[in-house]
């Protein structure tokens, strides 16, 4: 199932001119333990799979499929409660201690369901220094977790996603 799941990811002719599939090191589970939607794969997970991508400006894009076969209602009804349980959490990047805040945001109307958030990452106690949002969308068995760092405009986000449900309808 692992090799289907690779198979069904983005490729970087998926997004727009200028990204480049990377292994830049991000958020390891460690740093999301204060949020364990995020750091764990949710109850039933069978096999995953992963794909990050960087562009020139910055901006990142990295998707994740999980395969939950017939527990993707269940696996879904987790990640709805993800601005509520991790409202507020710590985790640490490049050994610098950073503050979470998790707020829900609209999800583009793709797949089965879909899931909104958007996370405000800020030194603690200080401005907000960068956002990332999350969408989570299921297609039959598969959920699809697409996350952008820096976005460069409101129609990006919905495109990947809609691309990446698209290529995960395509196998199933």
């Amino acid at each position: 199932m692992e090799q289907d799941l690779r198979a069904a990811l983005l490729v970087a002719d998926d997004l727009p001119t200028g990204f480049k599939a990377s292994e830049v090191p991000g958020l390891d589970d460690g740093s999301l333990a204060g949020c364990p939607l995020l750091a764990n794969d949710p109850p039933g997970t069978t096999a995953t799979s992963s794909a990050v991508f960087v562009h020139t400006v910055g901006t990142t894009v990295s998707e994740s499929l999980l395969h939950v076969g017939d527990r993707s209602g269940e696996a879904m009804a987790a990640f709805d409660t993800l601005a509520q349980v991790c409202a507020r959490f710590e985790g640490t990047l490049f050994d610098t201690t950073l503050e979470f805040t998790t707020t829900r945001a609209a999800p583009p109307a793709v797949g089965d369901a879909a899931v909104a958030v958007r996370i405000a990452i800020s030194l603690p106690g200080g401005p907000t220094l960068i956002t990332q949002d999350v969408v989570v969308v299921s297609h039959g068995g598969t959920v699809i977790v697409v996350s952008v760092l820096l976005a460069p405009d409101d129609g990006f986000l919905p495109s990947v996603v809609t691309r990446a449900v698209q290529k995960v309808a395509a196998r199933w």
